[in-house]
């Protein structure tokens, strides 16, 4: 729940935040003792540990807070808690898609009006 690197920053921002509120509420479970509470950031770091120790010249980017290859698996498994506790969240449909793609126009719309506004300094 970090601050961590990410290719797809948004979507995985999503997930997470979707599956903190629903740990808030007392929807999806989580450890309730600090040795399980530290379980994921004990398996990371063994993990990183493993592939730097693999190479000659491992890249700075090899660190517990950069996901790089695990990303997919790290919100997989976020994801799979927020369906199990709400099934109609993260769900994609032609309505979701829709309104997703929808934001595109709105997004454009709201570029092109800031261009053409004065700048007050």
């Amino acid at each position: 729940m970090g601050s961590l690197m990410a290719y797809t920053p948004f979507t995985v921002a999503d997930v997470v935040s979707t599956w903190l509120a629903l740990a808030w509420l007392g929807e999806t479970s989580y450890p309730d003792t600090a040795e399980g509470s530290l379980e994921f950031e004990k398996e990371r770091l063994a993990a990183v540990e493993k592939q730097r120790a693999g190479m000659d010249n491992p890249s700075s980017l090899m660190v517990y807070n950069v996901l790089g290859g695990d990303e997919q698996e790290y919100a997989r498994a976020l994801k799979a808690d927020v369906v199990n506790a709400r099934p109609e969240l993260l769900q994609w449909n032609d309505k979701r898609t829709k309104v997703r793609e929808a934001m595109h126009k709105t997004k454009y719309d709201a570029l092109e009006y800031a261009r053409t506004q004065k700048v007050v300094e």
